[in-house]
């Protein structure tokens, strides 16, 4: 595969004087940026950071942060982004599973576990030579933790053409320009967060950075964002302030995924004529596989269509299998901490190349629909039953704003289906106690008219009130 020019360097070669990165206070151009990295690609080597390593970094969204990811690729050191909302233990237990030679955090290599933010990198303040301006598309670049439906996450190694082709594709599809500017306020430890570095890089525009405990919705108006990358949950949570709609009229794209919008919420999508896209991706597809035109009337619109550097067929029972450029290396297995044996490639690819996703869904002409899980799915009584389709019936019903089915075990058909539900009126505050018997009674009905009886929950439970992360893990639901 051809090498890559850096395209930050030539971004501060063409357009030196263009802003690159916001974060709070600080602006830093194309030119400040390049020079930065290059700066921090000296303090690495100081630091005996060489092509190869793995790189840990636990801290939350910063504007250094941004900079040592670039800087690690420069090097050909391969940055570990662990989720910084994880139990210490378990960051150690990763930090040790991927042998980790050294932590960043607070500008500091470290080899305990950090408890606060990435502040600020040790640079050297006079100019920094020019670093090679080639990358090699298969170099390892980055391991991240999947957040997929699995009770246990698994560990993707991605290649620097992963994440490159990823983004070139996305610009293709999605114009990203000079003077347009991307909010980034997902989680760098996520690929959906990640993808916006190189996303903002290759189109000459700027990533506005937000920090962990921003009020989001501020930095949207005040930097003129002309693209912003939400779930359902962040979007739904920023319509209802009505004076906030105006504001998303003047995007340029909202890109909506990581869950299913509801019927509701898609609703005040084209009341408002958004500019609102939906996508469909995942971490080892290193963002974006599939994204739909901008939603409007015509159910065309609604349809994701498949972007450049990818590719995608139909397995059995319709099961979605894609490869291409944007596609990871494989999974990483470490060994338990105490082996310390070097973690070990695993190929999850068929004989042909695709990777089975376990998503589920109908691919057409027209594009592609998602319809669940292949691993959510469960038999009840004989019957196969798919969650996500009495989840869909379930938020057709007016006044229901989430809703996750799960089986739980039955002596007389092996298990049946419950749901837990959370309505339009609770806003974020979940329903304590029980789900009211005139809202059971109400639900029970309208699904009797287009579910058979075994796929009616038997019961319904209000919504957990620990489940306020922004993407569903249905694995705290079951019982």
């Amino acid at each position: 595969m051809t090498s890559i020019k850096c395209p930050l360097a030539e971004k501060a070669n063409t357009h030196p004087q263009n802003p690159a990165l916001i974060f709070q206070e600080q602006t830093l151009t194309y030119a400040d940026y390049n020079k930065t990295v290059n700066q921090t690609v000296q303090f690495l080597k100081k630091q005996s950071i060489q092509k190869g390593d793995h790189v840990g970094i636990l801290c939350d969204n910063h504007l250094n942060y941004v900079i040592l990811i670039y800087a690690l690729w420069r090097v050909g050191a391969v940055a570990v982004l662990l989720n910084k909302r994880l139990p210490e233990e378990t960051a150690l237990n990763h930090i040790q599973q991927y042998q980790c030679r050294f932590i960043f955090h607070n500008g500091q290599i470290r080899t305990d576990i950090p408890s606060a933010h990435l502040t600020s990198l040790i640079f050297d303040e006079a100019d920094a030579p020019s670093e090679p301006k080639l990358f090699d598309p298969e170099q390892d670049a980055t391991i991240m933790l999947t957040s997929g439906s699995s009770a246990q996450p698994k560990a993707a190694l991605h290649s620097f053409g992963n994440h490159y082709y990823s983004a070139l594709g996305s610009n293709e599809f999605i114009p990203f320009e000079q003077n347009d500017r991307w909010f980034l306020n997902l989680p760098l430890f996520h690929v959906g967060g990640l993808s916006i570095i190189l996303r903002t890089i290759l189109g000459g525009g700027c990533c506005v950075i937000a920090a962990t405990d921003d009020d989001i919705f501020p930095l949207i108006e005040n930097h003129g964002i002309t693209h912003l990358s939400l779930v359902p949950t962040q979007l739904q949570r920023i319509l209802s302030d009505k004076q906030t709609t105006p504001i998303l009229k003047h995007c340029h794209c909202i890109l909506v995924g990581g869950g299913p919008v509801w019927p509701s919420l898609k609703e005040e999508i084209l009341r408002q004529q958004l500019p609102v896209r939906l996508t469909y991706g995942l971490t080892e597809m290193s963002s974006q596989v599939a994204t739909t035109s901008i939603l409007s009337e015509k159910p065309e619109s609604h349809k994701a269509r498949l972007l450049k550097y990818r590719e995608i067929q139909m397995g059995k029972d319709n099961e979605i299998y894609v490869k291409g450029k944007t596609l990871f290396k494989g999974y990483l297995k470490g060994d338990s901490p105490q082996k310390g044996t070097a973690p070990k490639i695993i190929s999850p690819f068929d004989s042909d190349g695709w990777f089975p996703t376990g998503d589920l869904g109908t691919w057409t002409a027209e594009g592609l629909t998602i319809s669940g899980r292949k691993d959510n799915l469960f038999i009840s009584g004989g019957e196969n039953i798919q969650p996500e389709e009495i989840e869909a019936a379930l938020l057709n019903i007016p006044g229901i704003r989430a809703a996750v089915v799960v089986p739980v075990k039955d002596p007389e058909f092996g298990q049946r289906p419950i749901a837990f539900v959370k309505t339009e009126a609770e806003g974020d505050s979940p329903l304590l106690g029980t789900v009211p018997d005139n809202l059971v009674r109400m639900m029970t009905e309208t699904l009797a008219k287009t579910l058979p009886k075994y796929k009616i929950p038997v019961k319904f439970y209000p919504w957990p009130e620990n489940q306020r992360s922004l993407k569903v893990n249905r694995q705290m639901f079951k019982m």
